[in-house]
């Protein structure tokens, strides 16, 4: 198993600290396209680099929208740039205390969460003292409290497998943007794409609801998904062996059951920097069914041309097919 992906916290309040201030400017300031370059620069640094900014900018938009939600007399002579500044300055400890408005956490709270992230392709396992496991996929950034009283994590983005050992007196608890998953002794997977949220439960039971508490917590077992999307929820019901397969990059395997080629090449670039290009509507209609290797595009390629006759190019990073 290889080691955490941790930052020291001495160097991750350091990183927020920048991230915020970048923030602060892009945001509030004249923002100009040499500013946007440096920024560019900062972010390509370092993966940390990215995992902060990203974080602290998805937490703003959510802030700003619960202040939408609040009396108007509370915020109207105020200006935004002036409400948020003292958040967003480089003053020591900032990016803690705006992470404790952001995502509605006690300030010591945030300055107790460890951060993982895995890079594309990458998978990394954290093992707790309790022995619980909690797997990481490609391009995937978590939070996790070291508090031993508490047992949260923040998915952030990417695609987690819990296997978590039940306490009913400290469940663990998941926090996905405006969702919460609670463990109630179980193994569950959770992905989390841009604009899209899918858990799925491969034993035991967990609730699902939304953090707001607006909505009537869902009891999930065995075989359960849910997917929350902006459009509403859909919940289905689907055999083990279909789950098992959404758990194969495991073994570092994607599988394919009838599935079409743009569904197929956004789930190899998931894995890998070198893309999958599928050129026109019609090719992307396609379906295949197989099992691939995660991070052999190459291989995939040549069954696009022996077997489905298709055209494959290849342009830069990016592998093109056509009809």
């Amino acid at each position: 198993m290889s080691s955490p992906n941790q930052i020291s916290p001495s160097t991750t309040q350091e990183i927020e600290e920048r991230a915020a201030s970048w923030l602060q400017q892009r945001r509030y300031w004249n923002w100009s396209e040499e500013d946007q370059a440096r920024l560019d620069a900062w972010l390509d640094e370092s993966l940390a680099h990215g995992v902060a900014f990203w974080r602290l900018e998805a937490g703003l938009g959510q802030a700003e929208r619960f202040a939408a939600l609040k009396p108007a007399s509370s915020t109207a002579h105020t200006p935004p740039s002036r409400r948020l500044f003292p958040l967003l300055s480089g003053i020591t400890a900032a990016a803690a205390i705006l992470a404790a408005v952001i995502f509605g956490i006690p300030y010591f709270e945030a300055r107790d969460l460890h951060s993982y992230a895995t890079n594309v392709g990458g998978h990394e396992t954290l093992a707790l003292a309790d022995g619980s496991q909690i797997e990481l996929n490609t391009d995937t950034m978590v939070r996790l409290s070291a508090d031993t009283e508490r047992r949260v994590l923040y998915l952030d983005k990417g695609e987690v497998y819990f296997q978590i050992k039940h306490d009913p007196h400290r469940p663990f608890v998941v926090y996905v943007g405006d969702h919460r998953v609670t463990d109630l002794g179980t193994k569950f997977l959770i992905r989390r794409d841009e604009g899209r949220l899918e858990v799925a439960v491969m034993e035991g039971r967990v609730q699902f609801d939304a953090e707001s508490g607006t909505t009537k917590p869902k009891l999930l077992t065995a075989g359960d998904t849910v997917l929350a999307t902006a459009s509403g929820l859909k919940r289905d019901k689907k055999p083990l062996a279909t789950l098992s397969n959404e758990l194969s990059w495991q073994r570092g395997v994607i599988v394919f059951d009838h599935t079409k080629l743009d569904d197929v090449a956004a789930e190899f670039n998931r894995y890998n920097v070198k893309k999958l290009v599928i050129a026109d509507a019609q090719t992307a209609r396609l379906t295949i069914d197989g099992k691939f290797q995660a991070n052999n595009v190459e291989l995939f390629a040549r069954v696009a041309r022996d077997v489905l006759r298709l055209r494959v190019e290849t342009r830069g990073n990016d592998t093109v097919i056509s009809r």
